[in-house]
């Protein structure tokens, strides 16, 4: 998920730019694919009662002949608006207002529907038109298909030079916390009439009460993209258990 081009200011898209640099640098052995953009910003023009219409003036470069020698396509984020996050965000439906959580291109209508016995209807914001325009403007063509692939190197690459110091020297605070495991929730969490064997024993309920008062955290739900503050959410860890050591496998 790569969010550059925050600001509609922007025309040289220079964030992408350099991130085909380093993708080229590393010399992957599979193309990579984008699976989100489309950044939200302020600094989009409103249209009609709606408020900062994304131009997605992304796709033309994404779908580049330079940029499919490295990347194998790239998705829209997103479909339809999420709700709860536009909600939280202070854009209420039919979300007319910008906000850092609203990253649909259109919603679904009336707000209480659940495509079950309310039935949902799709509308589409101005921004779908936007990005459907630039889409019409690049062909996928562009992007090899398999018969087509011919990797340069069939072995994981080692770190590009000029990173590895870098990231030698990165102090990371959390090497240095316990891990915490997780506590047992409520037993109404588990399948009724589940047989006391077929339970995990470390993960078993028992009598003794969690802890009522633990150190609490604030956790941003606001993306790093977003030019403004997000409400924060209060979450009190689980109590302490026996360590569980981290996955040592690197994020997607």
């Amino acid at each position: 998920n790569v969010y550059q081009h925050c600001n509609r200011g922007d025309p040289c898209l220079v964030g992408y730019q350099r991130m085909l640099f380093d993708f080229r640098d590393m010399a992957l052995p599979i193309p990579v694919l984008l699976t989100e953009f489309g950044c939200v910003d302020p600094s989009f023009q409103n249209v009609g009662q709606y408020e900062a219409q994304r131009d997605f003036r992304q796709v033309p470069t994404l779908f580049s002949q330079e940029f499919a020698e490295h990347f194998a396509g790239a998705l829209a984020f997103e479909y339809s608006t999420e709700r709860w996050n536009a909600i939280l965000a202070g854009s209420e439906y039919p979300f007319t207002r910008w906000g850092y959580g609203n990253y649909g291109v259109g919603y679904f209508s009336p707000a209480d529907c659940n495509h079950g016995n309310t039935t949902c209807t799709y509308v589409p914001f101005p921004q779908f038109d936007n990005l459907a325009q630039e889409f019409s403007l690049v062909s996928a063509s562009s992007i090899p298909d398999l018969d087509d692939y011919d990797p340069p190197q069939w072995e994981y690459p080692e770190c590009p030079a000029r990173f590895n110091d870098t990231l030698a020297n990165i102090p990371w605070g959390s090497a240095d916390v316990p891990d915490d495991g997780c506590a047992w929730w409520p037993t109404d969490l588990v399948c009724p009439n589940t047989p006391p064997e077929c339970l995990n024993p470390t993960l078993a309920p028992t009598d003794e009460p969690l802890p009522s008062s633990s150190p609490t955290q604030t956790v941003s739900t606001h993306p790093t993209s977003s030019p403004t503050s997000a409400p924060s959410i209060e979450i009190t860890p689980a109590p302490t258990t026996s360590p569980t050591p981290l996955s040592s496998e690197s994020p997607s």
